[in-house]
Formats: C-alpha cells, structure tokens, sequence
C-alpha cells in the first residue's frame, strides 16, 4: 500500500485532478503514488482508468517518465501514424497520456496521469494548462501540508502548556477570558477551558462579581508594565504574574497572566521561619539571660555585703539602747564604755561609705537589668508600628540597639563615634527593632567578627548612621549563613521599617572587608 502522507494527499488532489480532467476533456485518469515495493499503486481512479489499488510497472510509460524528470510528461499512444507507445501501465491503447507529477513534502511520488481519447497532439494552450494544473496541485498540497503541520504543532503546545503546573490565561480588556490552560481551568471550579472562554476572570477564579482593586491584570493596562500579586481564593494562594501585550505601535492588546500555586512553598517558608525564630528566640534567651545575671550577681553579693552592715548596725543599736536604758550608774558606765568599743570596732564612717558604693552599684545593676527588659520590647514588631514619630536624635536610636546587641554577639568589641548630628522625627522604638535586625544580619553575614563601629555624621543636611562589621583574617562575608531565610525575612521587615519612617538605606561588602550598613534620616522640622 502507498504511504500514509499519499493516500490522505491523494483524496485531496481528486477536486483539482476532476477540474483539469474536464477542462482536458479526457476520458479516464488515475491518481497513483510508489508503494514500498516499487509499483505504482492507484489510490484514485475515474473513466476506464484501473481500479483503486491496482498496481502495475511505473518506470517503463509516461508516469515514469513524469516523476523521474519531476515535469510534465505526455506521451502519444498506440502504433499509428507517427509512431507511439502502448500505454500498459494504465491499459489504454490509444491518443494521448499525460502524467502530472505532484511533489508532496515528506510522502513518496505521487503522480495524476490523464487519458486523452480522441487527441494525438497536445497544442501549448492545453500545456500550459495542464502545467498550471500542476503548480495550483503542488501549491495546494504543500499548503495543506503545512496546515496539518501548525495544527499538530498547536496541538503539540496546547498539549504542553495544559501539563504545565501553572495557570496560563489570555484577557482582554474587559476582563474576559480569551485563551486558557487546563490549570487555570481546575482552579476556577474544575470546567473545562473551553467553558471558560468569555467569562470574565474574577468570576471564575474569584467569584466576584468586580476585579479586585488590587487585581494585577487591571494594574499592568493602568500602568503598561508587568504587575505580580498573591491572592487567596479560597483556600489556594495563587501568585498572578500580568505581562501587557502590545502591537508595534506600543497599543494595548491584551494581558498575558501567570498563575503559581504558592500555598504550599508559603506554609514550607511559614514553618521554617518560625522554626528558625524559635531557635534564634533561645538563642537570645541565653544570652539575654546571661547578660542580666551578671548585674544580678553582684546586686546579690553587695545584698550580702549590706546585710553584713545592717547586722553590725543593729548591734550598735542595741548597745546605745542598753547605755541610754541603765539606771544604775556603774552599770551604765560599764555600758558606755562598751558602746565606745564596739564603735571605734565597726568604724562607722567606713560602713557609711561602703553602704552607699553598694548602694550605687546595685541601683546601677538594677537599671541595666531594666533596661535589657526595656529592649526586648523591640522585638515586638506590631507594638512598635503603632507608636508615633517622636523628635529623638540617631545617637539615642543606636544606643538602645547596642543595648540588645550587646547581648547578641559572642566576644566582638562594640565601639562608638558618634559626630555632630541633627534631631530626626521618627518612631525610636520601630527604628531601634530595625536596627538590631540590621545588626544580626550584618554579623551572622561575616565571618570571624572582631568590632562593630556606630558612627554619626551630617551629610547633604541629613543625619547620617553607618554600623561598619570588622573582621579578623580575610574578614570574607557567608553567602549563606545558617537561617538565612529568616535574616533575609527579617531584614526585608527592617527595610520596610525604616521606609515608613523616610529613611534612606545601602548595605554594601567590600572585598577583604566586613559588610557596612549606612542610614540616612532627614533632619527634623525646625533643626
């Protein structure tokens, strides 16, 4: 049997085969393509041609001559006048044989042999027609080749696109769905795509009756760029990508939309992040709590110093009792002179002086005590958005965030050099809350830290804060240090910190050199 590709081109060749045939006035003709054994095979016939799948010797009559010269090929038949050739391939015996061979892209010779009857010349009219013939045969299979081609290849992408775990839709600028994949389609209730086609997107995806006002597809025609979002449609949280098309002329045409499932990548980064805050939180725990007992340790041996005191106070107390009790005066002499020992013994001027140094020390342990709870308050992040901007200065910002850093680094020297600065109008506590997170990344960022330098300085009429990481060796910065997720996390949530209060930021790493995290804050009105 002939290929496939032939004998599906061959039906399609029968409308202009039957055209030429009339115009010829021919009596039979056969369409035939070269089978895998070598023969012509009919796979069309009309008149007295052979019947459909017949087969016979191709090479040795007209159809041979037409597919091995690859033109048209006429042939005078019978033993006449003239001379001429029997034409057995096809069992006709007399007039005129013409083969029109057909080049069909990727299918074995095709060939349309027609029988002219009653003519024994062909003039250059019917030559010319039958060639025509021929090109308009080429032209038209080749193109319908083609077409099957795009079709296959529409068929192979739409095959592709529907496997592909995210959704994919085209909109217009009403909102209307013009070109969709199977995933979008199981995510706006399980239609198929087809069904979808018209409806407008928020219906189906989100069941509204109106885009949302943060809808990326409405965001990207209003502002001619590519809009990303994450939105929740009940219970799958989708990250929408829309991407405007234009023509050449820069004229909106439609949206092109994205569609990620992210539901289970946010509560994987949710879990890690809580996890890694609860470490990082015992981390600080220990810390913190080692930092609060060494106030705490010697508030309680001074507690015992004074105590010794109070002690030897009371003894006093009781000798001056007894002395100003006695009513004899031999007994109150001998009390009297008991009582001058036992003073010149506990040298009240020097308890005096201890007491007060124990005092002080301890009142100075108590407040430093006080003042690490104080700035474990930063870390609530929602208490400290809420509270207003205050006239404060960088200097007493930084200061309050030493204070907590102090207890999270591990050996590293903090130093200060603070310049002439101008008051600032921001919310101390959610700057100070930034700051440490700015601090913890720049440290956990490099390694072998050795210092951390605060410096002020006025610069451009702002007030300026640069938090410098010095490091001993090489000093080289970790690409990835352990719990970068939450670093990352937290320092995007410091950044957002410092927007809200109109500051500017830059964090850079020089090579050789610990990361520097500069800060810029307008100077406040009136300053």
């Amino acid at each position: 049997m002939a290929d496939a590709p032939s004998l599906r081109l061959g039906t399609q060749l029968v409308p202009p085969f039957t055209l030429i045939a009339k115009a010829l006035g021919t009596a039979s003709g056969i369409i035939g393509a070269i089978n895998a054994d070598g023969v012509l095979e009919v796979i069309h016939s009309s008149g007295k041609a052979p019947e459909t799948g017949a087969t016979f010797e191709w090479h040795a009559g007209v159809c041979g001559e037409a597919l091995e010269s690859g033109k048209v090929a006429h042939r005078r038949l019978g033993g006449g006048r003239g001379g001429g050739h029997k034409g057995a391939e096809c069992g006709w015996e007399s007039g005129m044989a013409v083969a029109v061979p057909v080049k069909i892209e990727g299918a074995t010779p095709t060939v349309m042999a027609f029988h002219l009857a009653r003519v024994t010349q062909l003039s250059q009219a019917s030559l010319s027609l039958i060639t025509m013939g021929a090109e308009l045969c080429d032209s038209l299979v080749n193109s319908r080749l083609l077409m099957d081609k795009i079709a296959a290849s529409q068929r192979e992408w739409q095959t592709m696109i529907d496997h592909l775990p995210i959704g994919i839709v085209l909109l217009d600028r009403e909102f209307r769905v013009k070109r969709c994949n199977q995933a979008f389609a199981s995510w706006s209730g399980g239609a198929a795509p087809k069904a979808i086609i018209g409806k407008r997107c928020h219906e189906v995806l989100h069941g509204a009756e109106s885009p949302h006002p943060s809808c990326p597809h409405l965001a990207s025609m209003l502002n001619a760029r590519q809009v990303t979002g994450e939105f929740d449609t009940g219970g799958r949280l989708l990250e929408i990508t829309a991407i405007p098309m234009t023509d050449e002329h820069g004229a909106y045409l439609y949206t092109m939309e994205f569609l990620v499932d992210i539901t289970e990548r946010r509560t994987m980064q949710k879990n890690l992040v809580t996890s890694e805050r609860m470490a990082a939180l015992a981390q600080l725990s220990a810390k913190t709590a080692h930092e609060i007992n060494n106030p705490l340790a010697f508030v309680q041996s001074n507690l015992g110093a004074l105590e010794s005191n109070i002690d030897e106070v009371k003894r006093l107390l009781v000798a001056v009792e007894l002395t100003l009790t006695s009513r004899d005066h031999g007994e109150w002499e001998r009390q009297k002179t008991d009582l001058k020992k036992l003073v010149a013994e506990i040298d009240l001027p020097k308890m005096a002086g201890e007491s007060d140094q124990l005092l002080a020390e301890m009142k100075e342990g108590s407040r430093r005590i006080a003042n690490i709870v104080k700035q474990l308050d930063m870390f609530n992040v929602k208490s400290a958005a809420v509270r207003p901007a205050k006239r404060t200065q960088l200097e007493a910002v930084a200061d309050r965030a030493i204070e907590m850093v102090r207890t999270m680094t591990e050996g590293a020297r903090i130093d200060t050099d603070y310049g002439v600065t101008a008051p600032v109008l921001v919310d101390p506590s959610g700057m100070g809350h930034a700051l440490i997170e700015i601090c913890d990344y720049l440290m956990k960022t490099t390694n072998d830290l050795d210092r951390i330098t605060f410096r002020t300085r006025t610069e451009h009429g702002n007030s300026v804060l640069e938090i410098r990481c010095a490091a001993t060796g090489a000093g080289t910065a970790l690409l990835q240090p352990e719990g970068s997720e939450t670093l990352l996390h937290n320092l995007h949530l410091a950044y957002g910190i410092l927007q809200e209060n109109g500051c500017r930021y830059d964090l850079s790493k020089s090579p050789g050199e610990g990361p520097t995290f500069t800060l810029s804050a307008p100077a406040a009105p009136g300053a």
